[in-house]
């Protein structure tokens, strides 16, 4: 079965972001999650580079703030480079 999923990840999908979600969001930190967003080989729309960060808690007013920023400034990015191409 890791075998199929491997050659699924290798050649079907395109990793286009991880983002984890904060570690106190759950209570058990081996229910911690991340979001990954893909797309399937072959669409053109695809960002620069992949887009790597872990959501700090909403405790953080500065941290979260950033975070959004980031993320706002890496999709207009790849708006941006989909409307060049």
């Amino acid at each position: 079965m890791k075998i199929i999923f491997k050659k699924f990840l290798e050649e079907e999908i395109n990793l286009n972001a991880v983002i984890t979600l904060p570690d106190g969001m759950f209570k058990n930190t081996s229910q911690q999650k991340a979001i990954i967003l893909i797309t399937k080989k072959g669409q053109t729309k695809l960002p620069n580079q992949v887009f790597l960060a872990q959501v700090p808690s909403h405790k953080n007013k500065e941290g979260y703030a950033n975070f959004i920023e980031e993320f706002k400034k890496w999709l207009s990015e790849k708006v941006v480079s989909l409307m060049n191409k």
